[in-house]
């Protein structure tokens, strides 16, 4: 490539004068710069005359060719290059951007010629930039390039491997010659920074130095003093993010096999103390933001090591990691509002979670004794965060603000619960003492009600955690609730009301004490304001205490029909939490007539307003937006009732959880019907009640006119809440719906076969599982469902697989499961395409979907050997060759990560079809030269057989499949690939001298 020096200065010149609109510039620059000629070009740019960008060009050329293309220059040339970079260094001393690229340049030379060719590379670049035998040079220059290089040097070598090609094992050889090396620059170093007459510019720039150094990594015992001679530096603002930036490092770097010498340097950095006074005092916040965040770190990393010592040693050691601790709750505490006033309080969260965790690890007398040495640094604690998280002004915070407060309060709660693990009763003992003290200050004045809100935010955040049998304080706590002044403090009685909610759980094995609490949630139910959070804590308590509320039934009933009809507007999810509650109530056990009647007064208005939205509908042929997203909400509204209203006792499930793909048990049946999931039948524990289950009579009323709405017009967002609203109902009624069972067969199907919606799957999976068993009268209805659903699917799945992914993965996990506990619920015309469809959602991009499809093949495979289900073995040697295609075809893609799942697949096969036919597929795929061309060789593939059926174990197969992938990528001969497990002594075999006996282990 023969290119003029005055056509590459233009275009640079040109594309730096508009960068943005000159991408063929920049490409053409790009090319040259990587091209062997750039070898003869770069220095010349470098000429004193040309203008910065052409130096700066240059520079960064000569950078990236003695990084990258090491390999192009001759070693004979090795010597010149040096001398040149050594003279442009000096020459461009005082331009930062250029001498930057060039010390850039010097230190990848450096590691190029480190092992062989210069072992004395950095003796010999001290002696050169020696401000004493220097020339030319200033000797603040000639030191700031000495220790830039020295800076630099480590930096190039952690990236090494993927800038410039350097090996693993290389690069392991020149870490440990700067190892050796480093005894020198480290005394050197000390020098420096022990000399008055150097600046304090060209000081910083050796601890930048050492700080790389540390990184790479240097043993604390080599670096300990010096270290400690930088401490009184961090005194001067220039130097001090340096110091204690170099600090960090060496303690985060250290060797853990020195732990009393690591124990010493902790001790010496205490000097620090002096430094973080005068910081406080002179409210340089950003200086003790950098000492604080230095002792946060010394404990995150050595926590444990600071407790032992605090357990083994009685004096001046566990005084300095008490006096340690005891700093950083002082910058839990630092004085003012945050954010505002201060940002340090934040600092330390961490490491109260660190010690806890640590502490927790020691057992029996140990834990004891730090329990006992650190529960006065807890206890100092929660004082601190009960002042820190008082809510300021209404005014006082921004909307930015107010976020970071609100992330800051969060994670004071995360660290009253790492608190509660340490002291346990004390803290609760503390907190009462507040609480009696808080209650004394609001009755004083109403308006000193932010030390209360923040102790009930304390109490909050430890509920989860509080012992169920704690039977001494948390009953004081509940008792003082009613004792509280609210007056009309809407957000005091908001957190009060979120504080109750989140002692559910332990109200519901202390149900003495609802008195206490159900009074002031029923009475907020009054307050539009407050509605939201009542409802929020009554729903909590409802679902906790599915029982023990029964004396409070009629109460909550009355005030929750209230609020419904007197806040018509409330938000969604409050009216969802409103009639969780109601459902909830009438479940434990009420007169049917008294259930009947709060049904039909909570219900009425809600079925009036679906029914007038099916005739209007009617009248125009489609819903409007507005009846559109009002249905959804009215149908989420009867879902929320279908979930909880269950007046079974015996079958009442506390989460109302079921899992959909029926693999999970079901709740009970009505009477006491336990089902036996996947079969159907019922095992009777009672005898069956003589009334029926109040929600089978809500959803005769209200299914017909569902089924009206979706016949005029159907949009996914209805049809997933219908579906939602019939799995509820399904879940909670379970064979008790069997009287809707012939609306059920026309509505589910219509859902589900308009739109292929996977939510209509799931009601077809949920009443296969409770109806098709073969024993059950509905067992025919059931398969001619199943059968309709699975004709629809594989017609219109057959076009394009990638337009519906998330059915694809429904439908396959739903035929997973009929094959393994319903296979007569399939027809037989439909298992080869099931089976086919699974093999082609292998190829789908999305990992969930890849994985259902090859769960079902490796089920199908599986029982294809049974002998009841003979016939599907001929549908696996049918579709062998194209599933072996398939697996290494994804093998293959370059963006695919499973291979775990084709290795468990590969397996299933070699399990039981390995023998001739198996091998013949794999020939057949071995002389194809159209497969895979442009990625595999005939030995590729030849070798992948060989791995695949001599494999042992899945190690084995991953091997395989790993070092198929690596061939098709071309990295398979590469160090890249090289750090893949390969086939471990696997010979090269031909596929047809693999013993024949290995089909017999196929039947095993």
């Amino acid at each position: 490539m023969d290119i003029s020096l005055s056509k590459i200065e233009e275009a640079i010149i040109q594309f730096y004068e508009n960068p943005n609109g000159k991408g063929d510039v920049h490409h053409w620059l790009t090319s040259i710069q990587h091209s062997t000629h750039a070898w003869t070009f770069a220095f010349s740019l470098l000429d004193p005359c040309k203008n910065n960008e052409v130096q700066f060009f240059g520079g960064n050329t000569v950078y990236i060719k003695v990084s990258r293309y090491w390999h192009e220059l001759p070693k004979e040339e090795y010597e010149g290059l040096k001398r040149k970079l050594l003279e442009m260094i000096a020459k461009f001393a005082d331009n930062k951007p250029i001498v930057g690229r060039l010390l850039k340049a010097m230190s990848a030379f450096v590691l190029n010629t480190l092992e062989k060719d210069w072992p004395t590379a950095l003796e010999d670049l001290v002696s050169t930039f020696n401000p004493d035998a220097v020339t030319g040079l200033p000797p603040g220059t000639a030191l700031d390039l000495l220790f830039s290089l020295l800076m630099i040097i480590p930096d190039e070598l952690e990236n090494c491997h993927e800038t410039m090609g350097i090996s693993r094992a290389t690069k392991n050889i020149i870490r440990s010659k700067l190892n050796q090396s480093s005894k020198g620059v480290l005394t050197l170093m000390r020098q420096v920074v022990e000399a008055g007459q150097v600046s304090n510019l060209t000081k910083e720039v050796v601890i930048k130095a050492l700080d790389s150094w540390l990184r790479l990594p240097l043993p604390l015992s080599d670096t300990k003093d010096l270290l400690i001679t930088l401490i009184p530096y961090s005194n001067y603002g220039l130097l001090c993010e340096s110091v204690v930036e170099c600090l960090r490092t060496a303690l985060t770097e250290y060797d853990s096999r020195t732990p009393h010498t690591t124990m010493q340097f902790i001790v010496q950095l205490l000097q620090l103390t002096s430094v973080l006074d005068e910081a406080l005092n002179a409210e340089d916040e950003n200086t003790a933001s950098l000492v604080y965040s230095l002792f946060t770190s010394i404990v995150e990393n050595h926590s444990r090591l600071l407790l032992k010592v605090a357990l083994e040693n009685q004096g001046e050691q566990r005084s300095a990691v008490l006096q340690l601790v005891s700093l950083l709750v002082q910058c839990s505490g630092t004085p003012g509002q945050y954010p505002t006033h201060e940002t340090l309080s934040n600092i330390p969260f961490s490491v109260w979670y660190t010690i806890q965790d640590d502490l927790m690890s020691f057992e029996g007398y140990e834990r004891m004794q730090l329990m006992a040495l650190f529960s006065p640094v807890y206890l100092q604690l929660v004082d601190t965060f009960l002042h820190k998280s008082l809510l300021p002004p209404d005014e006082a915070l921004t909307a930015e603000e107010k976020e970071l407060f609100r992330c800051y309060r969060q994670d004071i709660c995360d660290s009253y619960m790492y608190t509660y693990f340490i002291l346990k009763s004390a803290m609760l003992e503390k907190m009462e003492r507040h609480l009696e003290h808080c209650i004394e200050r609001i009755r004083r004045d109403y308006r000193d009600w932010r030390p209360l809100e923040s102790l009930l935010h304390a109490y909050a955040s430890i509920a989860e955690t509080v012992a169920e049998s704690d039977t001494d304080h948390v009953p004081r706590f509940v008792q003082c609730i009613p004792l509280i002044p609210f007056g009309d403090n809407v957000h005091l009685i908001t957190v009060a009301l979120s504080t109750l909610g989140a002692y559910a759980d332990w109200l519901n094995y202390h149900q003495e004490y609802l008195e206490y609490v159900i009074p002031l949630m029923i009475a907020a139910l009054d307050n539009e304001l407050l509605v939201g959070s009542a409802s929020q804590a009554l729903r909590d308590l409802t679902l906790e205490c599915p029982v023990t509320i029964a004396p409070f039934a009629s109460p909550i009933l009355n005030a929750c029909q209230k609020a419904l009809v007197q806040f018509p507007a409330s938000d969604s999810a409050v009216k969802e939490r409103i009639i969780t509650i109601i459902a909830r109530v009438l479940s434990v056990g009420l007169d049917q007539d008294v259930v009947m009647k709060h049904l039909n007064q909570t219900l009425t208005p809600i079925i009036s307003e679906v029914d007038a939205i099916k005739s209007a509908a009617k009248t125009t042929g489609r819903h409007s937006k507005e009846q559109r997203h009002h249905l959804v909400h009215l149908v989420k509204l009867l879902s929320c009732l279908a979930r909880h209203l269950n007046s079974n006792p015996t079958g009442y499930s506390d989460s109302g959880e079921t899992s959909v793909d029926g693999s999970s048990s079901l709740p009970t049946a009505a009477g006491g019907d336990a089902l036996v999931p996947g079969s159907g039948e019922t095992t009777r524990s009672q005898p069956s009640q003589a009334t029926e289950q109040p929600l089978l009579l809500v959803l005769r009323l209200v299914l017909p006119i569902l089924l009206e709405i979706i016949d005029i017009e159907l949009h996914a967002d209805i049809i997933e809440v219908v579906c939602k609203l019939l799995k509820n109902s399904l879940s909670t009624l379970t064979s008790d719906v069997e009287p809707l069972i012939p609306l059920l067969l026309v509505m589910v199907p219509k859902l589900y076969c308009t739109t292929l919606h996977p939510a209509a799957l799931d009601v077809i999976k949920l009443l296969s599982v409770l109806f098709g068993c073969p024993s059950n009268a509905h067992v025919s209805q059931m398969q001619g469902m199943v059968e309709g659903a699975l004709q629809c699917s594989l017609e219109r799945l057959k076009p394009d697989l990638w337009r519906h992914t998330d059915i694809v993965k429904s439908l396959l996990t739903f035929a997973t499961n009929l094959i393994k506990k319903q296979s007569h619920m399939i027809h037989p015309n439909h298992v080869p395409a099931l089976f086919s469809l699974g093999i082609q959602a292998l190829n789908l991009p999305e990992e969930y979907t890849v994985h259902a499809a090859a769960v079902y093949i490796n089920k199908f495979i599986q029982i294809s050997r049974e002998s009841k289900v003979a016939h599907h073995e001929s549908i696996v040697w049918e579709h062998l060759e194209l599933l072996l295609r398939t697996v290494m075809n994804c093998a293959c893609h370059p963006h695919r990560q499973n291979f775990s799942l084709l290795c468990d697949l590969l397996r299933m096969l070699c399990k039981f079809y390995a023998g001739p036919q198996m091998l013949e597929a794999f020939r057949k795929i071995e002389a194809d030269d159209n497969f895979l061309p442009l990625r595999l060789t005939r030995r590729d593939k030849h070798k992948f057989t060989t791995g695949v059926m001599g494999a042992s174990g899945i190690k084995d197969t991953m091997a395989a499949v790993t070092d198929l992938a690596l061939a098709s990528r071309g990295v398979a001969c590469t160090e890249f690939g090289a750090t893949f497990p390969s086939l471990p002594g696997t010979p090269y075999v031909d596929p047809c001298a693999i013993p024949p006996q290995l089909a017999g282990a196929s039947t095993s």
